[in-house]
């Protein structure tokens, strides 16, 4: 598994990279997020238990989203997330997943 990440500062990306996910096990995963100074987690899929456990270490949580990566950025850095075109079937309008912050972390595909 691994995780394209995105440096932002203000409305703009300044630099992506994608990394391997190390540790297979949640509890790593989440460590290895913190440690890299993860503050936001776009994804299309996340269980409600990894959702709970970023969020108590203080990473926010965009799940149910979708599209393609360019698109999800660019709609991250102009507060559009929310824009149905990015929700999930049947993830239309719950308010867990209309949350912004400064660093955002999507899995790129395959």
């Amino acid at each position: 598994m691994r995780f394209l990440l995105v440096d932002v500062e203000g409305n703009r990306e300044v630099l992506r990279r994608e990394v391997p996910v190390e540790g297979t096990a949640q509890t790593g995963r989440v460590q290895f997020l913190q440690e890299l100074g993860i503050e936001v987690v776009v994804c299309c899929a996340v269980t409600r238990r990894l959702q709970v456990e970023l969020e108590a270490c203080g990473i926010r949580v965009m799940a149910h989203t979708c599209g393609l990566i360019d698109d999800v950025v660019t709609a991250y850095l102009q507060d559009r997330l929310s824009d149905e075109i990015f929700r999930m079937p049947g993830c239309r309008g719950l308010p867990d997943c209309l949350e912004k912050k400064v660093r955002v972390s999507v899995p790129p595909p395959g």
